[in-house]
């Protein structure tokens, strides 16, 4: 057994600080079964087909960045490859923007903590515990980490110092088996950052 690798108490454990945007909605018991299914059952980002990229369409970046010339000459290979990438990113920005507005019903709050069994966010509104809510969350990494998932609210607190303000605590109720690995693979990474940055601060400045 590889020692390096987190045990799976380690896994369930692990929960780290954040803040990002995070959108939910409400789940209808009609909408329930079919959309636990379709969470469970296909990883989020497949989800997203990306269209192909043409030539013509390379072609017409590679006219837009006619600044570039010594990486063109020098390297043009490497000038195609960047700029074919630079298309997809760009695609796949378009994508999420599209799902994401395509989905008029979802509300926005603010992501404070996650975990491999639940995440807690800031709400403008209360959310009566025991209420199934669809999660669509998209914490700020790269690669790109885009997670759909049903949870479950445990508690709804009133926050005592922002009116109109809720902390809103859910456990996962859904969700994808690989759209989790990416998560906890995250949460590790996350937590590795934020140790390394406070090992800097705490450290004694060179003499």
């Amino acid at each position: 057994m590889n020692q390096d690798l987190p045990s799976e108490d380690q896994r369930q454990a692990i929960r780290v600080e954040v803040c990002f945007q995070i959108h939910y909605r409400m789940v209808l018991p009609d909408q329930l079964i079919d959309l636990k299914d379709e969470i469970v059952n296909h990883r989020t980002v497949d989800k997203l087909v990306l269209p192909p990229v043409s030539i013509a369409d390379l072609q017409s970046d590679l006219e837009e960045l006619e600044d570039l010339e010594e990486i063109r000459v020098i390297h043009p290979w490497i000038f195609k490859m960047w700029t074919s990438l630079e298309r997809r990113l760009d695609y796949i920005a378009q994508l999420i923007t599209r799902s994401r507005d395509s989905e008029t019903d979802l509300v926005q709050g603010i992501c404070k903590s996650l975990s491999a069994a639940g995440l807690s966010f800031h709400a403008r509104e209360a959310i009566e515990p025991g209420t199934l809510v669809y999660l669509r969350v998209q914490p700020p990494s790269f690669p790109l980490i885009l997670v759909d998932m049903v949870g479950l609210v445990q508690r709804c607190d009133p926050m005592p110092d922002q009116e109109n303000r809720w902390g809103i605590s859910v456990n996962y109720n859904a969700f994808n088996s690989e759209d989790r690995e990416e998560l906890i693979s995250y949460l590790f990474q996350r937590q590795r950052e934020m140790s390394r940055r406070k090992s800097s601060y705490s450290s004694p400045p060179a003499i």
